[in-house]
């Protein structure tokens, strides 16, 4: 162990040939890594970086042709010590504003595996690093799954250094802090967390910092690694850190009080501590009059139970409670039924199955053939089961119904805990009729009254209630009336009014 310890933390040497091939080594002689030799009567200067991580144009302009034309080199000079020529390229010599000394081998590759570059000076044992990341990344686009009518219309991309100035961009204030850590033995990932140091909790902010610094993994190639290490409750089916690819949310969640965890390679932010009615808006919902924004909330909350509820209370009220429903409609439910040999709940449980594997193949499909897909699948195939009789057309309109409210949802991880209700109220509905349904409500809603996202709790402002926060729960009031951020987040509750 100790052995170990000593090799990665091995100092550099005065010998460049050493550094060099101990570089090598810790990379494998990877075919991607370039190194650059640059001969001179002052001494011998060795440049390396990864090809494809880094700007070629930036490294070519700034480190080797500054280096080579910098009035300092002269030809006819006698060689100088390694020191000083290891000072003049640090102070004259590289026309880029980060610049970093290191000591360590392990923080050089470190360096370089980061896309950044290294150069080394014969005859001295330390390592300037320049800020050289680079190379292909995708341009600031529209939002993909979350998408508005009115609003900005970028969203985050897999590079860091975007997603964090889309922030900044929007918040111009030295209060906005960002800290950095790296995450994964292998990947070494970097991580930001965000808040505002006037505004967010303390206290809120060294939970989630020191959850981070005790996650040991592999690697963490999305944020979504890193989720189920920071909620409180990793076997509730709801979701306890919001997930966003939107700059404005972002921005308005650390203005909150909240904190912002962002993962280097992927374009969805994480955003905690958060509450369900969270879940239920949008970032339209400030765009708009105060009194449309709270009728499409509350469409969106009778949406999430209609997703689950809706084919329980069909199969309840058929199977067990005749009398509920009106004669002309038993009737035509009865008749549409004589010739389909299932029960309700097997037509039912044959409707989901089906649908659930037609949106993932149109998930999983080219997007050409996808929609298309999608199509046939809802149109043909559920006019064709009708008509072979495997199940009741009633029942195909209400499984119908059950999926277009899912879509209905802003948030996609509420959409899947929908899904997931669905099939335990089925069986609740199939089993004890409405009584089951209202027996599974009734432990959902105890179940959520315990949960909490980092201490917030997780139905907040109603229970526990707080009716100066009711104003952005359900209902949105007008902004005016925002003058206080909620309870429980903020040091500082006072906006500016």
């Amino acid at each position: 162990m100790n052995g170990l310890q000593r090799e990665n933390h091995e100092e550099l040497l005065i010998h460049l040939d050493q550094n060099m091939q101990a570089i090598q080594n810790r990379l494998g002689y990877s075919s991607d890594i370039v190194t650059r030799y640059i001969e001179h009567d002052q001494g011998q200067i060795a440049i390396v970086y990864l090809d494809g991580l880094t700007d070629s144009k930036t490294i070519n302009d700034f480190i080797l042709k500054s280096i080579m034309e910098q009035r300092g080199f002269d030809p006819h000079q006698s060689s100088m010590p390694p020191q000083s020529l290891f000072r003049m390229i640090q102070n004259y010599g590289i026309a880029i504003g980060n610049l970093q000394v290191y000591t360590h081998i392990q923080d050089v590759v470190g360096e370089i595996l980061g896309g950044n570059t290294a150069i080394l000076v014969n005859g001295y044992s330390q390592a300037l690093v320049s800020s050289t990341q680079g190379g292909d990344k995708r341009a600031v686009s529209e939002p993909t799954s979350q998408a508005t009518v009115r609003g900005p219309k970028d969203s985050f991309t897999e590079s860091l250094v975007t997603n964090l100035t889309l922030v900044r961009r929007r918040i111009k204030s030295e209060s906005l802090h960002f800290e950095s850590l790296k995450l994964g033995e292998h990947t070494k990932t970097e991580i930001r967390v965000a808040y505002m140091r006037d505004i967010a909790e303390e206290s809120m902010v060294q939970d989630i910092r020191m959850r981070l610094q005790q996650i040991e993994l592999d690697g963490v190639l999305e944020s979504g690694y890193l989720e189920e290490y920071l909620i409180d409750h990793p076997y509730s089916p709801f979701p306890l850190i919001y997930n966003t690819e939107r700059p404005d949310t972002v921005a308005g969640s650390l203005l909150d009080g909240r904190v912002a965890i962002f993962v280097d390679g992927t374009p969805h932010v994480l955003i905690a501590p958060v509450s369900f009615f969270q879940f239920i808006q949008s970032a339209e919902d400030y765009y708009q009059r105060f009194y449309f924004s709270s009728i499409l909330r509350m469409l969106r909350l009778v949406s999430f139970l209609m997703s689950f509820l809706t084919p329980a209370l069909y199969v309840a009220a058929i199977t067990f409670h005749h009398a509920m429903i009106p004669t002309p409609l038993i009737i035509s439910f009865a008749s549409q039924s004589e010739n389909v040999p299932f029960p309700a709940i097997i037509q039912a449980f044959i409707l989901i199955a089906a649908l659930e594997i037609l949106y993932e193949a149109g998930i999983r499909m080219p997007k050409v053939i996808g929609s298309a897909i999608s199509i046939v699948g809802a149109l043909v195939m559920g006019e064709a089961a009708v008509q072979a009789g495997f199940v009741a057309s009633s029942m195909v309109i209400v499984i119908s119904m059950t999926a277009i409210t899912t879509f209905a949802l802003p948030s996609y991880n509420l959409g899947i805990t929908a899904r997931l209700f669905r099939v335990v109220f089925l069986v609740l509905g199939a089993t004890f009729g409405f009584f089951g349904v209202l027996l599974g409500l009734f432990c959902v809603v105890g179940h959520m009254s315990h949960l909490s996202s980092f201490g917030y709790p997780y139905l907040t402002s109603y229970a526990p209630n707080v009716p100066e926060d009711h104003k952005d729960a359900i209902f949105r009031a007008p902004l005016w009336k925002f003058r206080t951020r909620p309870v429980g987040l903020a040091q500082n509750r006072r906006k500016k009014s």
